[in-house]
């Protein structure tokens, strides 16, 4: 990737000083409250400390913008992930905003039970817009009461393109460890999933109308591609009556595929669904193939329509 000369790389220690430059390691700054307070431009760089907790919740706003030549990434330095201790809220907010890169962090939120928010999120809601390249790499997402990872537009046929997803670990989440939502079929564009971990993502008891407690479940995207991934141990908490979760499925989607996953030991909580795979309603030239499911409450593979969505061909 090239970057412009006028890029800068930003450091975060636990024995900064917000008070300082932030441009190397000596002159570190302190805390998520500095980095949420100031003003990057593309190609940036912001690392935190690797191997210690910042407390607090990364945002960033609609009028920071990065690219995919030079995209405004967030990390770690040194030998291991930096953690984001989030409390009871998100740990990444991107409000209206693309060209982002996380890399190498921990996401802790305080426990399904406390915490009210999705862990790294990305939100849409201007109309008429496709925002380009969001890359998600080597993070590990947990204890949140919502998706540990939550992509998604709430305006017509908004939504994100060139997603890229790999090697993150979603666990121990309420909704589901990774999820995307739009308003119409196909909002969203070319996406990659692969070798991601969604595991004890355990349903909302609380919530009874919708299902709960999936792995790995996208809508709305058009060209998307699940590989090598592993779903188990989700769902057991669902407590909707007419639907459950699945280890890994999209729905509203045109041309998905599922390859090379496993999914398995996946719940329902209730007796809907609970299955390995499925390309449920709405999904259009679409594909499982190569895949292993074993040890479910539910169905190791599923396609299935249900009352009110597009017309599937699977």
């Amino acid at each position: 990737m090239s970057f412009s000369a006028s890029a800068k790389t930003y450091y975060v220690s636990a024995t900064g000083n917000d008070s300082d430059a932030g441009t190397s390691i000596k002159k570190a700054w302190k805390s998520i409250e500095k980095v949420n307070n100031a003003s990057f431009k593309a190609g940036d760089q912001i690392l935190f400390e690797g191997g210690r907790g910042f407390e607090g919740a990364i945002w960033v706003r609609s009028f920071i913008q990065g690219s995919a030549a030079q995209p405004l990434i967030f990390g770690s330095y040194g030998a291991s992930r930096a953690r984001i201790i989030s409390g009871s809220t998100y740990g990444f907010y991107a409000e209206n905003t693309g060209g982002i890169e996380l890399h190498n962090l921990e996401f802790i939120g305080s426990g399904q039970l406390t915490n009210t928010n999705s862990g790294v999120v990305f939100h849409l809601d201007l109309a008429n817009t496709h925002l380009q390249h969001v890359v998600l790499d080597n993070l590990s997402v947990q204890g949140y009461r919502d998706r540990g990872i939550s992509i998604g537009s709430a305006n017509g046929s908004s939504g994100y393109d060139q997603v890229r997803v790999t090697r993150c670990v979603m666990s121990a989440n309420g909704e589901a460890g990774l999820g995307s939502y739009a308003q119409v079929l196909a909002a969203h564009h070319d996406w990659y999933i692969g070798s991601c971990q969604a595991f004890d993502n355990t349903g909302r008891a609380d919530i009874t109308t919708t299902h709960t407690g999936s792995g790995i479940v996208l809508s709305g995207v058009d060209g998307a591609l699940i590989e090598r991934c592993e779903a188990h141990h989700n769902g057991a908490l669902n407590a909707n009556a007419n639907g459950g979760p699945v280890g890994i499925w999209g729905w509203n989607c045109n041309n998905l595929v599922i390859q090379y996953c496993e999914s398995h030991h996946n719940q329902t909580g209730t007796t809907k669904d609970g299955g390995g795979f499925d390309l449920d309603g709405g999904c259009t030239n679409s594909v499982l193939q190569y895949n292993y499911s074993h040890d479910n409450d539910g169905p190791g593979y599923l396609v299935a329509q249900y009352e009110g969505a597009p017309l599937s061909t699977t």
